[in-house]
Order: structure tokens, then sequence, then C-alpha cells
């Protein structure tokens, strides 16, 4: 058996279109890595009406419509020379500075139209908020960032955030004062600071509502609470990449998974590579069998003492041992490649499951893997088919054809299906070839479990198998 091994190995590696497939491979990994490297560093594209624009605008507003406190900061931002692109750029203190500028604006100028507000209810309260914006206004003529952070510290507390979050908050605040670090020279992680109030705040507000005992809405609460628990990761573990769960239910099937750090980003998108991987086995597998038959090679082989069941099997175990070579290999060279345009500082990067409100932290590269594997057993239950044609066959065309449209287009069928409710589809391989939805507990068909779906996939590859094995033994040359 292994020497048949090596013999369908040797053919293989005769063939030209094997290292123009590898060669595809490589290229397309490094394609993948410096387009990510490039995309992630070039914002030029996005295009921002000017400020003079914007000012045009929002002073044409009618009363009833009209902004002031916006008015007013895009007079402070124009005053600075800054652009529209400034002001939205949250990777910048200047930029969250002019929104806090914007908010208490808005509260003083609540006050001065309604005599009171829930935010500015006295005088008192006016002049601090003044107060508030004209330190802003100093901080940004004078570039000085320590002013801001040193008013945002001050200005947070335990109203609108938990205690633990309040604290949080301060002491990072205050890290960024002690060891003198310039937010705009760890712009991801001022961010995170900046959005980690944000769920503080609305997680403390739902889960109140909850500990009281009033209606809450269930899928929000827990969209929050996964927010606010990775972000709270995050700053106490001062990590800026991190790989989690979409919270976001309604967005959890078009990306089940956010990626923080642009290497992992270029990681995930190379799992794309596979589709050529699963070219390359479909070709193999659709051809291996059906192209010796009609070359008449086949005779070379049955001329020998070697059963047909043992052939069968080695040019089996070849292209499912190829395939599986391919995929690690992928997932290496994604690896090292990762490495070496986006350096070495993202690899420690966490894959974070937020589980009876706390956060489980596991191997961002390992869940890449299982990534890159998952991909790979849609590929060999699509190569087995191919497999099984090749055996029914002579024409690898249709070995070839048949299997590829079913890999591209299995996830659209079943969509359909499940739309015309077409409960049957279920029980079909097309309905259980994604292994990530097994892992996952994800599935198209209501009440199907991930031990039916492995059911199902078992007992189609066992006949799948069993016909194309009855079929190369049975069959004249």
């Amino acid at each position: 058996m292994l020497n048949l091994i090596k013999n369908e190995y040797s053919k293989l590696f005769h063939k030209k279109s094997t290292y123009f497939f590898l060669a595809a491979i490589v290229l397309f990994i490094i394609g993948i890595s410096v387009f990510t490297k490039f995309s992630c560093n070039n914002n030029d594209d996005i295009y921002y009406s000017s400020i003079d624009q914007e000012l045009q605008y929002a002073t044409s507003e009618t009363d009833e419509y009209r902004d002031d406190a916006y008015i007013e900061e895009l007079k402070l931002a124009k005053s600075l020379d800054y652009t529209m692109q400034d002001i939205y750029d949250n990777s910048r203190w200047e930029s969250n500075a002019l929104s806090d500028y914007y908010s208490y604006l808005s509260s003083i100028n609540s006050f001065d139209k309604d005599g009171s507000s829930d935010l500015v209810n006295s005088n008192e309260d006016r002049e601090h908020y003044q107060k508030l914006c004209d330190t802003i206004v100093s901080s940004l003529k004078d570039n000085d960032w320590k002013s801001y952070i040193q008013l945002t510290a001050d200005s947070i507390n335990n109203d609108g955030h938990t205690k633990d979050g309040a604290k949080l908050l301060k002491d990072t605040y205050e890290n960024y004062l002690k060891n003198d670090i310039d937010p705009d020279s760890n712009a991801q992680k001022y961010s995170l600071i900046s959005n980690f109030s944000q769920y503080d705040t609305s997680y403390s507000d739902l889960l109140s509502t909850k500990e009281s005992g009033a209606s809450y809405d269930e899928t929000e609460f827990n969209t929050t609470e996964s927010n606010y628990l990775i972000a709270k990761y995050q700053l106490e573990n001062n990590t800026d990449s991190v790989i989690y769960k979409n919270p976001d239910p309604q967005m959890s099937s078009y990306e089940p998974y956010i990626y923080t750090g642009n290497a992992f980003l270029s990681l995930k998108r190379c799992i794309n590579a596979t589709i050529i991987i699963a070219l390359i086995l479909i070709i193999l597998a659709g051809t291996t069998v059906s192209s010796e038959f009609s070359n008449g090679t086949i005779k070379f082989l049955l001329i020998t003492p070697v059963k047909r069941y043992k052939i069968f099997w080695s040019k089996f175990i070849t292209f499912l041992t190829y395939g599986f070579v391919l995929t690690l290999l992928s997932y290496v060279l994604s690896v090292l490649l990762t490495i070496i345009v986006f350096g070495t500082g993202e690899l420690s990067t966490p894959l974070l499951i937020v589980k009876n409100g706390s956060i489980i932290a596991s191997s961002g590269l390992l869940h890449i893997l299982s990534n890159f594997f998952m991909t790979f057993g849609a590929i060999m239950i699509t190569a087995i088919i191919a497999f099984m044609l090749s055996a029914l066959f002579r024409n690898s065309a249709i070995a070839i054809a048949i299997p590829i449209m079913i890999y591209l287009g299995s996830d659209m069928a079943v969509s359909i299906a499940q739309m015309l409710s077409l409960d049957f589809v279920r029980y079909t391989i097309f309905a259980n070839m994604s292994f990530s939805n097994i892992v996952e507990n994800s599935f198209t068909f209501f009440g199907m479990t991930p031990i039916f779906s492995v059911s199902v996939i078992a007992i189609h590859i066992f006949l799948f198998l069993f016909i194309a094995h009855d079929a190369f033994t049975r069959r004249n040359v």
C-alpha cells in the first residue's frame, strides 16, 4: 500500500499543474497580506465635506432642526484649521475633545432655552459646563492633551458607570498622564477607552433595570454585556488586538467573529486561499480514476499482483493526505507572512468568548487554525464526491464540474430551500457541509444539532465511498 501511495505522489508531482496551483496559493497569501497592510494604513479615499460646506448647511437649517452647539463646534474646528476628517477621526484626542465640547455646549443651550434641564438645573451647573468648554478650547488651542486628559479623568464618577467601570476608566486616563503617553501614540487604545465609557454606561443602566425586576430587552442586554466585558478585558490586559464573537445577533450570521488587530484580519482573509486548495483536490480526485481508464494506464496497475481495492484506497489516501498537508502549509505560510508584514506583536492575540457574564480567553492562532481545517472539511466532502464520480464515469469533466458547482453553490441552494420550507433538504449532505455551523451549533434549519449533522455527513461519506469502491472494483478495463 505504501509503495502505491508513493507512486501516486510521484505521478502528482510530475504534473506541471501541481506546481502552478502551489504557486497560486503562495501568491494569493502574499497578496492578501500586502493588501491588508496597505488598506489598513490608507484612509485617504474617504470623502469629507469641507468645514465651510458643513457650516453653510448647518446654518441654513430652520429653527426646528438647527443645532447651535454643532455650529459652534464647527467654528472652533475652523479656527484651529481642522478638517471634517479631523472632527470624525475617533483615533485622535482632538476629535474626542471636540465631541465633548459639543456635548457640554448642548447642555448649556438646553439650560438657556428651557431654564432647566435634566443635565443642567442650576446656574452653578451652567458655570460648571462653561468651565469645561473653556478648558477644552484652551487645551485645543495650546495643543495640550494633558489638560484635556486630566479634565476627562476628573469628570469620571460613578454616575452612569459601574463602580468598577468608573475606577478602570479613571485609572486608565491617569496612566496616560503618569507615563506621559500621548493619546495619539496609542490611538486604538484611546479609542477603546472612549468606547468603553459608552458600553459601561449602557450596561450599568440595563443591569439596574434587570436587577429591579422591570422588563428589558434580553438581546440588547446580552449584546451590551458582551461589548462591556470585552472592552474591559482589553483595558485590564493592555491589549489592542483581540478576536471575539460578534455580539450583534443581526450581523453575526454575516460576520461571526470580529478581528480588532490588522495581523489577524490578514490571517482571517488568508483562509480564502482554501478555495484554491478546493480546486486542486477536486481536479485531483476527479481525474485520479477516470483518467487512468480513459488513458489506458490502469492496465499497468492491474497486471501487477496488487489487489484492486488497494489501488482504490491508495488513490483516496493520496488526495486526502495531500489536501491536509496543503491546508497545514497554507496556515504556516499565512502566519509567517503575517509576521514578516505586521511583526510579532499580535501573535498572542486571544480569542474571547463571553459565557455566563465572564470572559473565557483562548489562543487566537488556534482559532485561525481551526477555521482553516473547518473549511478543509467542506473541501474534503466535495472532493469525495468528485472521487466517486471519477470512479463512475470515464469523462473527467463531469467529475470536476459537478463538485465545483456543489462547492460554490451549496450554501445558496440550501438558503433557497430553507426559504421555500423544503425541510427534507436537512437530510442531504449540502445542508451539513459547514463544519463551522457544527462547532457553533448554528444551522439553517430549525432543530438541527451537531450530532445530527455529523451523522448525516458520516452516512453520506460511507455511501459515496461504497459506491466509488464498488464501481472501481467491478469496472471493466
